[in-house]
């Protein structure tokens, strides 16, 4: 390599032909897209204005070098691991294992659940044991929420007829 006798100063102007800009007065935007000699000198302030950006870093040297030297006839082949596909393939095994476990549990799940019928829904007598949690986790959001109204409508009725009894004279 050959070493540099100009100064760094000097860099710019050997890549950009036009006369050196005034660093005090930042040439303006709008004018340097009307003229190529503005762009230039536009360009040439910014690139001024940010010096580690437009100059090359100081060699290393040769102590602080990373290299490693390689023989020249050194064949880079892709062996493959088979602990290594075995482990993957047990790993995969494993989840298609797992996901065919969930979903046989959940359509037996859904083949066991028994669904209430409308007349079952309004009637009252659904109330008069405790139902299991099994018997609820059976039960469909709808038919949750649809016992939910009927139980509420019959605490109210309830309520309504003892207030009333309360205040007959």
């Amino acid at each position: 390599m050959s070493d540099f006798s100009d100064s760094d100063s000097d860099y710019p102007a050997q890549v950009f032909p036009v006369p050196k800009s005034d660093t005090d007065n930042p040439p303006d935007p709008q004018r340097a897209l009307t003229s190529p000699e503005g762009y230039i000198q536009f360009v040439r302030h910014e690139a001024e204005s940010y010096p580690d950006v437009f100059y090359a870093p100081p060699p290393a040297n040769e102590n602080e070098c990373n290299a490693v030297s390689v023989p020249e006839k050194v064949s880079h082949s892709h062996t493959y691991s088979t602990e290594q596909e075995n482990r993957w393939l047990n790993f995969f095994t494993e989840s298609v294992e797992e996901y065919q476990f969930c979903k046989s549990v959940l359509l037996e799940d859904c083949a066991k659940k028994e669904r209430l019928t409308s007349q079952q829904l309004t009637n009252s007598a659904l109330f008069d044991g405790v139902p299991s949690l099994s018997w609820i986790t059976m039960r469909s959001r709808v038919e949750l929420d649809s016992i939910l109204e009927l139980l509420a409508s019959q605490c109210t009725r309830k309520r309504w007829k003892r207030s009333m009894v309360c205040f007959t004279w």
